[in-house]
This record gives structure tokens, C-alpha cells and sequence, in this order.
């Protein structure tokens, strides 16, 4: 975890399998007395050797999408995505947190329609290609932190409008 704990204790994992079925497992610490569970969750994949996807439900409220992990394989998963604190409210302010491996850079695009945004190819490639309202590049500090206060301007015209965000690390 960046956001969350860096155990990650209380992440809510989900593997898809190409046959469509799902094996979910949740990440705990001590659930009895001197008893330490195995920080590692462990995927039950019986006789199918291909995942689809992986999604990884942070404490923090972050929900990170893994594009056809390699299965039989184990996997160090760090948080990254981002999330709003505060209310998006015209004329307000708001911070966007951004987290994920320590020093990379967060690439944010927003957009003001869901088709403006690239979609996920399988194997976790995003092509990325105009019209963006932005497309912004953002250092993430030694913790795998970034925070982007912004002020919303005070135009009655954005009042019930939608802005899509998408962000990954490269």
C-alpha cells in the first residue's frame, strides 16, 4: 500500500479467469491470538493457466485494474491510481492524490467524454491518443505520493458537468 497501509492489510483481490470464473480473496492480520497470517494471497486457479484480470480494492478507496498478470507466477503488487479528497463543487477546491511506485511518474489525461479516454488493451497497454482536454505528467515523490490541489473555477456553465480521469504509472 502507498495510500493504505504498506501491508496492505484489509485489500479485497479478485481474479478473473477467461472462463469467467472468479476467485476473490481479502488480505487480514492476526485473527486470533498469536497468530500471524501470510501476507501473500494465494489464487486457487485448479487446472486453468490464464487470468483475464485482476482488481485490487484498496483500503484507501482505490480500485487498481492488473490487465493479464501471469498466472503460477507471484506478484508485488503496488498501490497506484488516485482519488479525490474534498468535494468537486463550482467555485471549491479539491486535491487529487496520486500514488504508486516510488519515483516513476503518474500520467493523468482528463476529458470531458468516456470516449475521449484511452481504453486498456490486454496485457496492460494503453494507447494513448487525442482529443484531451490534458495530459499531464506527474513525478511521484520516495513514498510513490503525489498531491494536486486545484481550485474549481467559479463558472456557473461547469455546474453538473462530468470530467473523466484516467492515470498509470510508466
Amino acid at each position: 500500500g502507498v495510500l493504505s497501509n504498506r501491508s496492505g492489510v484489509g485489500a479485497r483481490a479478485t481474479v478473473t479467469l477467461l472462463s469467467g470464473r472468479k476467485v476473490h480473496r481479502h488480505l487480514t492480520a492476526g485473527k486470533g491470538f498469536g497468530n500471524t497470517d501470510s501476507p501473500t494471497l494465494h489464487f486457487g486457479l485448479a487446472d486453468e493457466s490464464t487470468i483475464d484480470r485482476m482488481v485490487v480494492h484498496w483500503p484507501s478507496g482505490i480500485d487498481q485494474l492488473l490487465l493479464a498478470p501471469a498466472a503460477h507466477q507471484r506478484h508485488a503488487i503496488i498501490e497506484t491510481g488516485l482519488r479525490l479528497q474534498g468535494e468537486a463543487v463550482v467555485g471549491g477546491d479539491a486535491t487529487l492524490q496520486f500514488c504508486g511506485p516510488p519515483g516513476e511518474v503518474a500520467l493523468l489525461l482528463v476529458g470531458t467524454a468516456s470516449t475521449e479516454l484511452p481504453l486498456p488493451a490486454y496485457g496492460g497497454i494503453l494507447e494513448v491518443a487525442p482529443p484531451f482536454l490534458l495530459n499531464l505528467p506527474l513525478p511521484l515523490d520516495l513514498e510513490g505520493r503525489i498531491d494536486v490541489a486545484f481550485e474549481i473555477p467559479n463558472d456557473p456553465g461547469l455546474q453538473g458537468a462530468v470530467v473523466y480521469l484516467q492515470t498509470w504509472t510508466r
